[in-house]
């Protein structure tokens, strides 16, 4: 093809860059369980994991998608979104009531329904596999995507304003409501409106949106940059995203006058650009993290990321009710035989999820063509597998 890249090959590495967002939650969570301490990651920034991955998903659908205007593609889009998350989730669902939680038929439906997230009480949101929340989150983003991407090169600005206040506001509601930090109970907690629900959290979405437009934009221009110069660059995103964040964070604390605002703040406000200048970088960048994030072995990684973020917390949960099997082993074997636990559930879910896909697919509607290429907002899929 006359030395062309194909579609797939410019955004690889942001494949392999949903694993380090995944794996960083697995960190994350793993504190205070395996023998790691509750405070062994402090001041890494683990939880902008979940930011990488909202930016992440607007940035790739809007690449994959940048117009929904024939007829029938609605539609087929939310067919394509509902085969993507539905079947794996599913399957985590009731892994987490045959793990032992408690069923409760009003949590369970809401979870069965990706609603999760709009309820404001940790009863809801965290219920079951509790990670689920921020996929209920993201199920919101994709009903809206059609209606954010219409002439999105012309309307980008006034819609990402309109995220911009709409986030923000939820954590002046939270502050008026003069809500409580969640620790337990059935009462509205400031995560329940802050960081769970898909209003506080569509800013993200839609920056990662309007990255994609620019960087579609400006990518060109960028070709002629070189290796060591990539290098720079991509270890300037990099630390940008792991600590520029705190150090944003740090400054806009003291205009935030409230608990809420705060937690807003350091939740999406802080790491939302960061995360969005890095994926800039890596979609365009020729330089060695970029390679190293698209090389076969760490973009498979990446495309059970999404299963390996669903399954770590309920391996976690088995290891808690079956302590005997890792009696007397050091904290570095039970550490390992965690992650290698979770590697191997994850691989199965995501080898049991892509014919669910297909299928669903396959009966509801017909796979979207664009950019020649299907490219999903949670792995990098080739036109025949969907």
């Amino acid at each position: 093809m006359g030395g062309q890249t194909h579609p797939k090959a410019l955004i690889f590495p942001l494949t392999g860059l949903r694993f380090f967002a995944a794996f960083a939650i697995v960190l994350h969570h793993i504190q205070g369980s395996f023998g790691v301490s509750p405070t062994a990651f402090q001041g890494w920034n683990l939880a902008n994991g979940v930011t990488v991955f909202f930016v992440l998903s607007g940035f790739v659908l809007t690449y994959s998608y940048p117009a929904l205007n024939e007829p029938g593609e609605t539609r087929q889009f939310y067919i394509g979104r509902i085969a993507r998350i539905f079947p794996a989730h599913l399957v985590t669902l009731l892994a987490a009531v045959a793990l032992g939680v408690p069923f409760a038929a009003p949590y369970f439906l809401a979870n069965a329904l990706l609603l999760q997230s709009w309820f404001p009480t940790g009863e809801y949101f965290f219920s079951y596999n509790a990670v689920s929340w921020s996929i209920s989150t993201e199920m919101s983003f994709y009903l809206v995507f059609p209606f954010l991407i219409r002439n999105f090169e012309s309307t980008w600005p006034w819609k990402l304003a309109a995220c911009f206040v709409a986030s923000s506001a939820m954590g002046l509601l939270a502050w008026q409501l003069g809500l409580p930090f969640y620790s337990g109970g059935k009462d509205a907690v400031i995560q329940g409106i802050v960081m769970v629900n898909p209003v506080a959290r569509v800013f993200e979405f839609c920056l990662g949106m309007t990255a994609a437009l620019l960087w579609t934009r400006f990518r060109d221009r960028l070709a002629h940059l070189r290796f060591g110069t990539w290098a720079a660059v991509e270890l300037i995103g990099v630390l940008l995203l792991i600590w520029g964040s705190g150090w944003i964070n740090a400054i806009l604390q003291p205009f935030m006058r409230s608990g809420a605002m705060q937690y807003w703040t350091a939740q999406t406000l802080s790491p939302v650009v960061p995360a969005a200048l890095l994926l800039i970088i890596l979609a365009s960048s020729t330089g060695p993290l970029a390679k190293v994030l698209a090389c076969r072995p760490v973009r498979f990684l990446g495309e059970i990321s999404f299963a390996i973020y669903l399954t770590h917390q309920l391996v976690i949960r088995f290891f808690v009710m079956h302590p005997q099997i890792l009696e007397g082993v050091s904290q570095r074997t039970a550490i390992g035989v965690f992650l290698i636990t979770v590697l191997a559930a994850s691989t199965a879910l995501h080898l049991a999820e892509v014919p669910a896909r297909r299928m669903i697919v396959g009966l509801f509607g017909r796979t979207l063509r664009t950019n020649a290429v299907t490219v999903d907002d949670h792995s990098l899929i080739n036109q025949s597998q969907t």
